[in-house]
């Protein structure tokens, strides 16, 4: 039993894992339910009744050596184990998944609206603005243009130019 501890100690020692997946194997087949360190314990329990009545120091070495190889397939398993994580990302600093993503480019123009705008660059050349007013223009706007700069009226007087509302005043 002795020398089964001290060779699964120079085995943990030399112990090397190139991956995640590696280590945790190494963690199972040394640590796992049915790992070796664990068949060690298991066989010592089975002994230790006997041992404590006959060779009670004896015990005590068996007990302080199988503690000492499950601390130290312990601490290169998590000295293995960081060094895979930090393998994995050599950046250092990983994505922080809290803060929102990218944003998404949010469809395209209407082709009216497209049209619309062309028709305004055109006329811009020319000389003209564009106003965009009320729905209902005073009547005095509709009766005199020529006093205004030239505006192209995307929302025209609503009543003709031949309607009787326009000649007479009424009050409603």
């Amino acid at each position: 039993m002795k020398e089964e501890i001290e060779k699964l100690l120079a085995q943990v020692n030399d112990l090397k894992c190139k991956t995640a997946k590696d280590v945790e194997e190494a963690r199972v087949n040394l640590l796992g339910k049915k790992g070796e360190i664990t068949k060690l314990f298991e066989e010592f329990r089975g002994y230790a009744p006997e041992m404590k009545k006959e060779f009670p120091e004896m015990k005590k070495e068996f007990g302080r050596k199988l503690n000492e190889l499950k601390q130290a397939a312990t601490a290169k398993i998590e000295e293995l184990r960081s060094q895979t994580v930090s393998d994995a990302s050599p950046a250092g600093k990983a994505d922080d998944l809290s803060m929102p993503g990218a944003p998404y480019a949010l469809g395209s123009r209407h082709p009216v609206s497209i049209v619309r705008q062309e028709i305004v660059d055109i006329f811009r050349k020319f000389g003209y603005d564009v106003a965009e007013g009320p729905e209902t223009i005073p009547q005095g706007i509709c009766r005199t243009p020529s006093s205004y700069p030239p505006v192209i009226r995307i929302l025209s007087c609503s009543a003709p130019t031949r309607h009787p509302c326009r000649f007479a005043r009424w009050r409603t």
